[in-house]
């Protein structure tokens, strides 16, 4: 078949498996921090917000390409995520026919070439990369990971240094979108062998592997200024994890037995979740197992790389492309990531597509079998990964897949609770904050959480007792700081509780929740334009925060500015239109300004959204026309 029209199938089918993608939301995993609560990002492409890029270490990372080219989507399509995630398809789209392009044209073999890429654009492990916004590092990074393997097959053909700066170029820019391309030099060895043939295993030369070493050196140096930089941010920003927290002994079970559950959900991709949580323990027989397993498949393929290098070669690309990402050095909690396979899992299609015509296409001479088996597997991936986008819908169905399909999942129970809290259903999100930190009682956050629910419970004591615990694990948590002042103002004591929201700006002095909740306490102190210029800040800072221009509200009606409270009152209903106590400010106001109607259209909407709400039917029937 024409390699044009293999190229065609493969944008339709990548097209088809993603057709939905365009329909889903912004999602809680780190979809605030990145684009929607993220001022530089979501004030589009600034020049202001360029210098940030390079000079932030936001999120625990330097990826200063990946934020431009959120922000540059901001700039062309707003908050609207439904764009947002169709760009994430392009480059998808755009990777798939790169890899093709690129093993067609070193290996000459069409059809191998289309099935590594078909695997690439249709397996479901690979959703993540493409259906999660903030995972735009990956599918942005892998363009550049592809166009620097391109550019090196030139430079082998026709050795320059314009050739070699390209190459250079392409990697640093890579770099630049997310830092797993430090294994890039590794890679371009592993093609010196197959299939550049750059490198004869048959008859060694110790002196030509030297000389292909020292031809990447510089590549090597750029790495390695990579990976410092990249652990100085991280570190920084707390992500790595220390030994204490994941013992040197748990994360080498978990690097052995991960390299080989990749293996198995590449085969059977079923149970896959947005997180998988550390375990405590890996019972030793599954640690050796994977081990001696490893070692079997690795010593194998080297007995083969004389007579079928692409093994050898796409084993250890497996193997070494997943280092960065393996859990070495422990990054966050998670155990492993399916976004992690997105690279690495190339090296196991170029095993199974040249693997699968040696012992298949080559061993007979009715081929119609093998395209009805490719056919069979290929549809089979596209229909799975259709199936898992639609997990990716929105945050309930992300975080309530997660809880169904793995166990101890901490992080996801408060994920989830924290959407339902944000449902009012109390009950529901204190029980989910209280099966994280039955699962993890350390868990600071989960503590601060759960302390805000028993809050909203009216169980203040119990509230109390959970910002403490939240403090005793992690003093310098802003939440738990933030929490607990908030609670000191509830019982009447803003002056005690400012140290506390102090601490909490003193972690992040752009910490919009601190600099509204420190307004507050100014409010409650009679400092009430200290307490507007902090909502005021805040706003600037969160423009979405709709807490903020509802205390601003309630201060500019303090000074007797209710016109430009209800401004303020307006805005926080644009963005939460279902908030009972927000309409009920509004109906108040506007009654005090002698708008009956105008108050009892908003009284009759919370009403409709909390029929309870004694304050809104009595002064309904007060003003109700006789």
């Amino acid at each position: 078949m024409r390699p044009g029209w293999l190229a065609l199938a493969l944008v339709v089918l990548t097209v088809a498996a993603y057709s939905s993608v365009g329909s889903l939301g912004f999602v809680t995993f780190d979809d605030p921090q990145y684009i929607t609560d993220n001022r530089h990002v979501s004030g589009g492409l600034t020049w202001s917000g360029v210098q940030w890029a390079f000079t932030s270490g936001h999120a625990s990372n330097w990826h200063p390409l990946t934020w431009i080219s959120h922000m540059l989507d901001v700039e062309l399509f707003g908050l609207n995520p439904g764009p947002h995630h169709l760009v994430n398809l392009f480059f998808h789209v755009i990777n798939t026919l790169l890899l093709f392009m690129l093993f067609q044209g070193v290996t000459g073999a069409t059809v191998r070439s289309a099935v590594v890429a078909a695997l690439f654009a249709l397996h479901p492990l690979h959703v993540e990369s493409v259906a999660w916004v903030s995972e735009r590092k990956d599918v942005l990074s892998t363009l550049f990971f592809i166009l620097t393997l391109m550019a090196y097959d030139r430079y082998t053909r026709d050795p320059a240094l314009r050739r070699y700066i390209v190459v250079f170029v392409l990697l640093a820019l890579g770099l630049m979108a997310k830092p797993m391309l430090v294994t890039v030099p590794f890679v371009l060895l592993l093609l010196d062998v197959w299939p550049l043939k750059r490198f004869n295993p048959a008859s060694p030369q110790p002196g030509l592997v030297l000389k292909l070493v020292i031809e990447k050196l510089p590549l090597f140096v750029l790495v390695l200024a990579s990976s410092i930089i990249t652990l100085m941010v991280q570190q920084e920003g707390g992500a790595v994890s220390s030994l204490a927290q994941a013992p040197l002994d748990i994360r080498l079970a978990n690097v052995l037995v991960s390299y080989v559950v990749y293996m198995g959900n590449m085969v059977w991709p079923t149970g896959l979740a947005a997180l998988y949580p550390m375990v405590k323990s890996i019972p030793l027989w599954q640690a050796l197992g994977a081990g001696v397993l490893l070692v079997a498949i690795s010593s194998g393929v080297l007995k083969c790389l004389r007579r079928f290098p692409y093994l050898t070669v796409g084993w250890f690309w497996y193997l070494g492309t997943l280092v960065p990402v393996i859990g070495i050095v422990q990054v966050g909690s998670q155990a492993m990531a399916d976004r992690y396979t997105y690279i690495p899992l190339i090296g196991l299609f170029i095993m199974i597509a040249w693997g699968g015509y040696d012992l298949l296409v080559r061993n007979t001479a009715k081929r119609a079998p093998i395209v009805i088996i490719i056919a069979v597997v290929v549809l089979g991936l596209g229909s799975a990964t259709w199936v898992q986008v639609q997990y990716w819908a929105d945050s309930k169905t992300l975080w309530k897949r997660a809880l169904a399909v793995t166990n101890n999942n901490f992080r996801a129970h408060v994920a989830y609770g924290s959407l339902l809290a944000t449902e009012d259903r109390h009950k529901d999100a204190a029980a989910q904050f209280s099966a994280a930190v039955r699962i993890q009682p350390n868990y600071a956050e989960a503590h601060s959480k759960l302390g805000v629910e028993f809050a909203a419970l009216g169980q203040h004591d119990a509230a109390v007792s959970h910002y403490k615990e939240a403090l005793r694990y992690r003093p310098d948590l802003g939440m738990a700081n933030t929490n607990m002042g908030n609670a000191l103002v509830a019982e009447g004591r803003a002056g005690e509780a400012l140290v506390y929201f102090e601490r909490a700006l003193q972690q992040d002095q752009d910490d919009p929740l601190a600099l509204n909740a420190l307004g507050s306490a100014m409010d409650d102190l009679g400092r009430i334009d200290e307490a507007i210029d902090l909502y005021r800040k805040a706003l600037a800072i969160n423009p979405r925060l709709s807490a903020a221009y509802n205390n601003l509200a309630a201060a500019l009606v303090r000074k007797g500015q209710y016109k430009e409270a209800l401004i303020e009152l307006d805005a926080a209903l644009d963005i939460e239109p279902d908030n009972a106590t927000y309409h009920y400010n509004y109906a108040i106001l506007t009654l005090q300004l002698g708008n009956r109607e105008a108050a009892r259209q908003h009284l009759m909407e919370v009403l409709s959204i909390n029929p309870a709400h004694e304050g809104a039917r009595q002064t309904l029937d007060k003003i109700q026309p006789d």
